[in-house]
């Protein structure tokens, strides 16, 4: 059986820097809650999976609208790639879909628009397999900005460049990973990577690209989140 958009949301239980992280609460809300309200609202997923090994997760998750997928134990490790995860689910599954959304329970600031906007980014184009959000880098985390520690010195990774790019308005614009990745399923299933070029893009802004890793990430959404600035 073929349907057109799957949604997946990978959300394993041994996360270490905040236990439980996908399931804590932002605002009195279950982090994982706020991406799976923004996945249904978009209108254009037709199934909607919480990929978990642990079972308040999986509770949680189910309340809130996502069937959920028993990941295999071999694949709820730390140094798994989600990647991997996600084709292991689509070759153990019946169905198959045309394209494919990665989406990350630690993106709490998703809104319906950007899974309506990369799926129209991968569609301008054929030659896409994939798409994702993308965020400005901020000037003092440019690549031409870092340093590494060598010999007991601090020197500059790209000091070749540097001499090049000296100050803001000279270095190219580089971007991160915003909060959403999408692939064609075939790219998946012959690629494993939703990171496979072409690559179609959207850009947000922040706040919107923050990823939940540590509990002064929570305190800083908070505070954007109580003042409407998020």
């Amino acid at each position: 059986m073929t349907k057109n958009i799957l949604g997946f949301i990978p959300a394993r239980g041994g996360s270490k820097g905040i236990h439980l992280k996908n399931i804590f609460p932002i605002c009195g809300v279950p982090l994982i809650k706020y991406c799976i309200n923004a996945s249904i609202k978009s209108r254009i997923i037709d199934k909607l999976i919480c990929s978990t090994d642990n079972k308040k997760i999986a509770t949680i998750a189910s309340e809130s609208g996502c069937e959920i997928d028993l990941r295999p134990e071999n694949l709820a490790g730390d140094e798994v790639n989600v990647h991997a995860v996600v084709k292991d689910f689509l070759e153990r599954s019946n169905e198959k879909y045309e394209y494919v959304f990665l989406i990350q329970p630690t993106s709490p600031l998703l809104e319906p628009s950007d899974f309506i906007n990369l799926l129209k980014a991968i569609k301008s184009n054929d030659k896409y397999l994939t798409a994702q959000t993308i965020t400005n880098i901020p000037h003092n985390f440019h690549a031409m900005n870092q340093r590494k520690i060598e010999d007991d010195e601090v020197k500059f990774v790209f000091e070749e460049d540097r001499m090049t790019y000296y100050n803001k308005q000279l270095k190219p614009k580089y971007f991160c990973l915003g909060n959403l990745l999408l692939s064609k399923y075939e790219n998946l299933i012959n690629n494993g990577t939703f990171f496979q070029s072409p690559s179609a893009y959207e850009i947000i802004n922040w706040p919107r690209n923050i990823d939940v890793d540590g509990i002064n990430d929570v305190k800083i959404l908070e505070i954007l989140m109580n003042l409407n600035l998020s």
